[in-house]
């Protein structure tokens, strides 16, 4: 029996409808027929059916370890063809080339701002010593010295800044290291369901709260009304996140 067959078949022995594995584990009910007709064409990327795989299975009373390795032995990760293996090794060779080069110009650079530096070394002892073979004038030993202390200024109290007030659900999520899938409701609307790509920042606003599914919550960063909250999860994971106005 197949992976998808598998999950399918637990499914349907617990009397549960595509309806509410979506509504329970927050993925998309296409997902989940994709998934168990292992159409896996339709879901975006490796990494987000390895997620949906770990998701469902937990789900379903499943050992994940054991569906996951299932799904990779069914799908082994292609390797590269003899002509990719073959760039590759060009572009490594052009790149080893190229770091070559760099070292040799960090070098020269080094060693010419070296040589400045010794100058200008050797003209500021010169200075130092023309001024220590100078005059000075002695202080009359009657004369009396005025030492004027100067008043330490008061410490002053920092003000506080002021916390920002939200009478709304404001979610900025910043992308890092990688695309992710995600779906975001919004007040209980499905409000966008997509990728957002890396090194790109999205902001999803709600009246009263929004909810977003992360298809690999380790690249995703979140700020929830002005505080970083940080990365919601760890790598392959899908993550469901709740944000609400406190009471």
């Amino acid at each position: 029996m197949k992976v998808g067959q598998m999950l399918k078949q637990a499914r349907k022995e617990k009397g549960i409808s595509v309806r509410e594995a979506e509504e329970k584990i927050k993925i998309k009910g296409s997902f989940i027929e994709a998934i168990e007709d292992e159409d896996f064409s339709k879901i975006p990327g490796r990494i987000y059916v390895i997620g949906f795989l770990r998701s469902y299975a937990k789900f379903l009373g499943l050992n994940t370890e054991e569906v996951v390795n299932m799904y990779k032995s069914e799908y082994p990760e292609k390797e590269p063809s003899p002509v990719e293996q073959e760039e590759v090794k060009g572009f490594e060779k052009r790149n080893s080339n190229a770091y070559y080069v760099i070292i040799a110009s960090g070098l020269v650079v080094v060693l010419f701002f070296g040589a400045m530096f010794f100058s200008n070394q050797q003209e500021s002892d010169n200075i130092v010593s023309e001024n220590d073979a100078g005059i000075s004038e002695p202080i009359n030993q009657g004369e009396e010295i005025e030492i004027i202390d100067e008043e330490e200024p008061e410490p002053q109290e920092e003000t506080p800044k002021p916390v920002a007030e939200y009478d709304h659900v404001e979610v900025i999520v910043d992308i890092q290291g990688g695309p992710c899938w995600v779906e975001v409701v919004k007040d209980g609307r499905r409000d966008y369901t997509g990728m957002l790509q890396p090194g790109e920042t999205y902001k999803y606003i709600g009246e009263s709260q929004v909810q977003i599914t992360f298809g690999d919550a380790a690249t995703a960063n979140v700020t929830f009304n002005g505080e970083d909250v940080g990365i919601v999860g760890g790598a392959e994971q899908v993550v469901t996140k709740t944000y609400q106005l406190r009471d």
